[in-house]
């Protein structure tokens, strides 16, 4: 059934020497069970296996990926905002970096030129303590629900990443938005001249709408406020003069998951937002109706131009205890909503608003600001602010109940595991096209109810995660496994269950993920799991595996012959084929012939049980409790009762019309046409279970034949009638089920031997489900009642086609019957599909543009020798044309790039006999006559180093390998294996014991003259430290020049990493630092001051030189940086240290708008008077400094200038430029804020200076903001009046085609006219 299960080609006993550097499988231990605040649902293993199951939904979906091919421009990066979670700044981005995906660039240019990145906040006083990861995984789920992701008035995610540790030490998920061009709502109010009233209420509307769609999903936002709405341009022509559109934001505090009957408490607020009731704890509903009271104070604040509502009400606007007492009082005895009332009637009499928008207004207020959330109506207030006449509210959203009423009838109507096309389907496919789409239709009250976001679920892929997270994050994701799996056994369901966290540290152990391998502890976390008591989990998982995989690791299972008999039994009912083999290797090795034949009884009995109520695949479809009524097959007279009781009045108008003879006598010679030309009658309509089977399908699967034969003959029905989920013929679902009989009948009374048109799999891929006695019969009749013997399987979606026991998902390969016979190691089918005429190497399907996996492929890439020597000896002796296929290597590839299987099965968990990663496979392709030392670009002693595996390094070295390689970088430069070792990914192993053996070797400890960084600067800048004492050690120079590129100046690591602000940057600096410390009289370790020795930079001036997009403000990096330098150079002749031309650092820092160095330079007391020689720098130094050619040289005396000086005359430069450029916008100036922030500084610092001159650059930056402003409100001007409510019910997510008769249709044009066609109205 697995490839878990089924021995390697490659027999292989040599296991792996531990590794002695790494620690043993329980040695790190990081005592977090100790820590009170751990919890499953918001540990750090918990949240990475919730993004990586929705990464893989995403997918689906043609999203964005931050990966390889696709990246941020990290020189644009730009902070823009953060929140409690979040840090978020907007990014620009390259797609399409290869080759072949240039597509997705076009794909998503509709995005423009710069999207928003959320990444998590590092919180440095919680280093310590572990994060809550919980408000992140909401944020997740909730943008990725269909009926949300879409929606014009929800923020747009547009995909996925996970972050680099070279940025910020944190390799966690990243979530990719939409980028809000006006910012937020907040913004477009304080920053800009108020808005007409038109606009005021088209943004309330669609924060209304969005917060419609949020609760019918089950959703509370939980914080919503001006801060929490961001505001893009409007993509939609209609109504005239709307040039925005309003989106929800930051879910990280949203409450979902809620039951009608739980009571839940809100995680988060902001003041003076919060509901009355707010903390308390409350209903689905009651949580629901928070939010409807910060939405109508939200619409209160919007009336009245963005003021702070507790400024309005006289009240502190920070939160204090008296302010919060206070607003409570107000909130409790409904006078909010008077001041409410007051407030606006004041301004609109003050601004001139009319009596129809001062009317709507206060309507919204009386159906939002109340005390009682049972009087509080968020539809009523949406239908005012759509531009509904008041007085016909009501009656409107009547008709939209009623609406709704005659909606859910037809739905409880709708077969059983119908996949029909709904209007929903198609407009989620516009949604993916880049459209907007909104289930509720722009409808007050309309679908309250949709699908809820699902629970969270988890998904562990180690041998991916490896790649991404460095070994210490991988040890913590490992301790989060062992508390989780050491939790009460009940779990949440919304954190990392007990059993699943077991079988995941199953897969740690089995694949080295953040611990050696450990098959002793693979087996105990295994049995952990498999003990969870049914809980339809991946505990099914390891009670069908435990024994396989204790025999193959050879550690004692310490099961009682009783327990094993029932996991084995379980096994076989839930669809594990490996569980049969165990049990029938059990029953040979068994004595005692009464427990030999209790063990054979059993196996017969759970096996007829996997073939008849599980469906032929161990999915309970079929038992008691999934059966919509419990049909008789087994007495015919029971069973026509229940078949006349179903179809009722119509009953005698499915019966055929000859039945003088009993139906057991019914053989006539037209039998096969009289079956097969019956349409479909009400007898066709009955369904017996949630995935639409009949009841011929019933009998065929349960192999009742003499219940069959009653019904076939009996009643008018479709002998091929496809079921509603899978299509699947009763004919299919007999052969899944293999039973014979069953077959044999229906494809005698005419069945179509190759199922439905669109089912699945022909009967023909079910051809391994009969004993081989049966097949070759079985076979030959199908072909001859017309199955294709190339009919290719379909490719629905594991998840979609869930089955539990196909977790390596063969079923959704592509293939040939004989491809299917191969995945399921039947050796007996694949010989009968041979003599039929199988072609083992085809690649298209029984329709030309069906490629599928071929046969060959399929059985070596799984490794089935005696599957493949049949194959091949087909071939060599009967097929004329001879298709090349791949050696042994190109196996390998095809099976670790997933090419021709959707899984790995050379990984260990497929493979379990391979003891230690890819070793086994090393030494059987060494023991071919592969050689030990590749070939050039190729050398596996190379991968082994870059592994930092010591075993494959020693089994290299002992065949022979040569440790004197040196790989060829992009630059072309020479690197050695030492070097190698030095820049090795953070997600390999720890331990020096490869560089030990280099270095012992005689390996050159630094590099060639060739401007390549040596192997100590690469090993601190990668934080190998460890490895960084050992070449320190061995002489390695710590101020040795090199180049990070050919076209770059020559610097000391020192040097290079002062260039780049990130938290890995400060381990480098401080391991640095602390060897200046502990060596401050050793000259042979002593840190030079000068990084950059030809420009004559010190490491202060270097960090003075910055650019702008490296000073990182996340986490204070930038003035920790500049902190650590500055406590290493202390002293003032360090800090005062003069450049030849460019002054002292505190210079450079000023003209380049430095704030964080100007700030600690003038603390550390740096000389202010110190000038910079103005008339003597290069081109090169003027384009550091952003200083333009001459002019500054004229305003200068003697071509010199001091620091304030300096950064009066940049904050001039950069006024020019703003004043030159067009368009702009205000949040653009905040560069300026820098410059302006100097002042005090060096006030403060006994500076003298010219006040005239520096309210001369204010006021220049004052008139830029009114210009910014009055451009903007030009911009709102249009010829419709705005001061009056607008019509807001023409707001359509539906776009003109502009198709006509004769045009040539695309997917979206098809889409959007289905769409119209499918969609009703409202009057």
């Amino acid at each position: 059934m697995t490839t878990l299960l089924y021995p390697s080609a490659f027999e292989s006993e040599v296991t792996e020497a531990p590794d002695p550097a790494l620690p043993e499988a329980e040695a790190h231990n990081s005592n977090s069970s100790q820590d009170s605040e751990w919890s499953p649902q918001g540990s750090l293993a918990s949240f990475i296996c919730h993004a990586s199951y929705l990464q893989n939904e995403l997918r689906t979906d043609n999203s964005i990926f931050v990966d390889d091919n696709n990246r941020i421009k990290s020189l644009s990066r730009h902070k823009i905002g953060s929140g409690a979670s979040f840090i978020v700044e907007r990014a620009e981005w390259l797609a399409g970096v290869h080759q072949h995906d240039v597509s997705l660039s076009q794909q998503f240019s509709k995005w423009g030129q710069y999207i928003a990145i959320k990444s998590v906040r590092e919180r440095p006083q919680l280093r310590n303590r572990r994060n809550n990861w919980s408000d992140v995984a909401l944020e997740l789920r909730a943008l990725l629900h269909k009926p949300l992701r879409y929606h014009p008035n929800i923020v747009h995610l547009l995909g996925f990443g996970w972050g680099s540790s070279a940025e910020s030490d944190s390799a966690y998920p990243k979530i990719i938005i939409e980028y809000a061009t006006f910012g937020s709502f907040r913004d477009v109010q304080v920053y800009n001249p108020p808005l007409p009233f038109a606009i005021k209420q088209k943004l309330c509307h669609d924060v209304a709408r969005g917060l419609a769609i949020l609760h019918a999903c089950g959703i509370v936002h939980g914080d919503l406020k001006h801060e929490n709405v961001l505001i893009f341009a409007n993509n939609y022509d209609i109504p005239d003069g709307q040039p925005y559109t309003a989106k929800l934001a930051d879910f990280g505090g949203a409450v979902m998951d809620i039951g009608q009957r739980d009571l839940s408490c809100l995680s988060m607020g902001t003041y003076p937002y919060q509901a009355p009731e707010s903390s308390q704890r409350l209903s689905a509903d009651g949580i629901k109706q928070t939010d409807v009271y910060s939405f109508g104070l939200l619409v209160w604040r919007t009336f009245i131009d963005g003021k702070s509502i507790a400024t309005e009400l006289g009240l502190d606007s920070k939160p204090t205890e008296s302010s919060e007492t206070l607003i409570q009082e107000l909130k409790l005895s409904d006078e909010i909503l008077l001041k409410a009332v007051c407030s606006v009637q004041s301004y609109s009499s003050n601004n001139g608003i009319s009596d129809r928008a001062l009317e709507l207004i206060l309507y919204v207020l009386a159906q939002t600001i109340l005390v009682e959330p049972k009087d509080r109506c968020l539809s009523r207030a949406q239908s005012a602010l759509r531009g509904m006449h008041l007085n016909k509210i009501d009656s409107f959203l009547q008709k939209v109940a009623a609406a709704n009423d005659e909606r859910d009838d037809i739905e409880r109507t709708e077969p059983p595991g119908s996949h029909g096309m709904t209007a929903d389907n198609i407009g989620f496919f516009l949604g993916n096209l880049g459209n907007d789409y909104d289930c509720q239709r722009n409808t007050p009250g309309y679908r309250q109810k949709l699908s809820h976001p699902d629970i969270g679920e988890f998904l562990f892929e180690p041998e991916k995660l490896k790649e991404i997270l460095d070994w210490v994050q991988q040890q913590q994701i490992v301790d989060d496994f062992r508390e989780a799996a050491r939790k009460n056994r009940t779990g949440t369901s919304d954190g990392l269950q007990p059993w699943k966290a077991a079988y995941y540290l199953f897969q740690c152990y089995l694949s080295g993920f953040g611990v050696t391998f450990d098959g002793k502890q693979a087996c105990h976390w295994l049995q952990e799991s498999a003990d969870a008591g049914d809980q339809g989990d991946v505990d099914y998982w390891a009670m069908a595996w435990l024994l396989r995989v204790s025999t193959a690791l050879s550690v004692p299972i310490s099961l009682t012959l009783d327990e094993l008999q029932e996991y084995i039994r379980w096994g076989i009912i839930r669809g594990h084929q490996n569980c049969l083999e165990d049990g029938r290797k059990i029953i040979e090795q068994l004595t005692n012939t009464d427990e030999r034949v209790r063990w054979e009884s059993m196996m017969t009995e759970a096996d007829w049980v996997r073939r008849t109520v599980a469906g032929g695949v161990g999915m309970p479809h079929f038992v008691p409790r999934k059966l919509r009524r419990c049909y008789d097959l087994d007495d015919i007279s029971i069973l026509e009762g229940q078949i006349k009781d179903e179809l009722g009045t119509t009953y005698n108008s499915c019966l055929r019309k000859n039945l003088s003879r009993p139906f057991l006598n019914f053989f006539g010679k037209n039998k096969k046409t009289e079956f097969t030309t019956a349409e479909e009658s009400e007898f066709d309509k009955i369904f017996v279970n949630h995935k639409g089977h009949g009841l011929l399908h019933l009998a065929a699967i349960l192999g009742k034949l003499r219940a069959l034969k009653y019904m076939v003959e009996t009643y008018l029905c479709s002998i091929d009638l496809p079921n509603k989920s899978l299509a699947e013929s009763p004919l299919t679902c007999a052969c899944r089920s293999g039973h014979f009989d069953c077959a044999m009948y229906l494809v005698g009374c005419g069945a179509n031997g190759g199922g439905t048109k669109y089912g699945e799999e022909a009967p023909l891929h079910w051809l391994c489900s009969f004993s081989p006695e049966e097949m070759g019969p079985l076979a030959k009749a199908l072909v001859d009642a017309g199955a294709n013997i190339e009919h290719a399987s379909g490719a629905m979606r594991k998840d979609v086609r869930m089955i539990n026991a196909d977790w390596e998902d063969n079923f959704g390969v592509v293939t040939t019957p004989l491809g299917r016979a191969v995945l399921m190691r039947s050796l007996p089918a694949v010989r009968v599909l041979l003599e039929l005429g199988a072609n083992p190497l085809a690649k298209v399907g029984h329709e030309n543009n069906t490629n599928v996996k071929s046969p060959t492929e399929l059985a070596a890439v799984l490794t089935l020798p005696h599957i493949l020597e049949v194959l091949l000896l087909f071939i060599d002796q009967v097929l004329l044309e001879k298709t090349p296929i791949f050696d042994e290597i190109d196996m390998l590839r095809a099976a670790h790039e997933n090419r021709i299987t959707p899984f790995d099965p050379t990984t260990l968990q497929s493979r379990l006999e391979v003891k230690l990663g890819n070793y086994d496979i090393v030494e059987a392709l060494l023991e071919l006559g592969h050689s030990p030392n590749g070939s050039p670009g190729h050398r596996p002693i190379e991968e082994a180093v870059l592994m930092n595996h010591e075993a494959i390094f020693r089994l290299l070295v002992n065949r022979g390998a040569r440790t004197g390689v040196k790989r060829t970088g992009y630059n072309g430069r020479q690197f050695s294996l030492l070097q190698i070792s030095a820049s090795r990914p953070r997600t390999s192993h720890n331990g020096t014991f490869i560089a030990e053996y280099l270095i012992r070797s005689g390996m050159a400890i630094e590099p060639l003259p060739d401007g390549s960084p040596s192997s100590l600067a690469l090993a601190i800048k990668n934080r190998y430290f460890d490895l960084s004492d050992l070449l320190l050690e061995n002489g390695a120079d710590i101020n040795a020049l090199y180049q990070s590129d050919k076209e770059e100046e020559w610097v000391t690591v020192l040097g290079e990493l002062l260039l780049m602000h990130t938290e890995a940057t400060l381990q480098s600096l401080a391991y640095i630092f602390r060897k200046l410390d502990a060596n401050s009289n050793n000259p042979a370790i002593k840190v030079d001051f000068i990084v950059n020795k030809k420009r004559k930079l010190t490491a202060l001036h270097t960090i003075a030189l910055c650019p702008f997009n490296v000073i990182n403000d996340r986490s204070q990096v930038s003035s920790r940086v500049i902190q650590a330098v500055l406590t290493a150079f202390h002293t003032a002749e360090h800090i005062n240290s003069v450049h030849p031309i460019l002054g002292t650092a505190l210079c450079i820092a000023s003209v380049a708008g430095n704030l964080e160095m100007v700030t600690a330079l003038l603390a550390h007391r740096a000389d202010t008077e110190i000038p910079m020689r103005i008339d003597q720098l290069s081109e090169s130094d003027r384009e550091d400094l952003g200083l333009p050619d001459t002019e500054y040289n004229q305003q200068c005396e003697n071509g010199e200038s001091t620091p304030l000086a300096l950064a009066q005359f940049a904050l001039s430069k950069q006024l020019s430029d703003f004043e030159k450029s067009s368009p702009l916008d205000i949040a653009s100036l905040s560069k300026l804020d820098c410059f302006e922030a100097m002042v005090p500084l060096f006030q403060n610092a006994g500076v003298p200076y010219s006040d005239a001159a520096w309210e001369s650059l204010r006021d220049r930056r004052k008139c830029l903001e009114d210009r910014i402003k009055l451009s903007t409100l030009m911009a709102q001007l249009a010829p419709t009046d705005l001061s009056e409510p607008v019509d807001l019910s023409v707001l359509t997510d539906e776009k003109p085609t502009n198709w006509k008769e004769g045009d040539e249709m695309n997917q979206e044009t098809a889409a959007r006219t289905l769409l119209k066609f499918m969609r009703g109205g409202f009057d």
